[in-house]
């Protein structure tokens, strides 16, 4: 059985699902969101849930270790 989250395939995640991936506390990807305009846009689905994209987050996530040094 392959888990939830995969690098290679595009899923969307609520954020009490990415604060378990990248360990880090809603606030801070609150904060994020709201002060980093790179920081990947949630898709709002008509009931109103907000879904991010995994693959856009890793994306994000991967360049804040490696773009920093650039």
């Amino acid at each position: 059985m392959q888990p939830f989250f995969s690098r290679t395939s595009p899923k969307y995640a609520r954020l009490s699902q990415l604060t378990e991936r990248y360990g880090v506390s809603l606030a801070t990807l609150y904060r994020l969101g709201k002060l980093d305009a790179q920081f990947p846009k949630a898709h709002v689905l008509p009931t109103g849930t907000r879904l991010w994209s995994v693959e856009e987050l890793d994306a994000y996530f991967d360049c804040l270790g490696s773009c920093a040094n650039d």
